[in-house]
């Protein structure tokens, strides 16, 4: 009885690593595909950010501007660094 404790015990650590694992390569895999379809280099550097000058322009409540997708993206991209580490 005691042998298959410990047999059920080592089993259900080996598969608390195995998941682990997955999960690590899975938001590796997460980060390396955002960093390689989404962002543009320059937005992964940080150097991006621009101060705009001036009021907003009227637009469209329902428009997404260029820029709205590209922080949205680098949101997802932080937020995948973050999962990841």
């Amino acid at each position: 009885m005691q042998a298959s404790r410990v047999t059920a015990a080592e089993t259900a650590v080996l598969l608390d690593v195995q998941q682990a694992v997955n999960a690590v390569e899975v938001s590796r895999a997460r980060v390396s595909y955002i960093e390689r379809e989404h962002l543009p280099p320059r937005a992964r550097s940080g150097t991006s950010s621009r101060r705009r000058i001036g009021p907003e322009p009227r637009r469209s409540s329902t428009s997404s501007t260029p820029s709205e997708r590209s922080a949205t993206r680098l949101r997802t991209y932080k937020r995948a660094l973050y999962d990841h580490r």
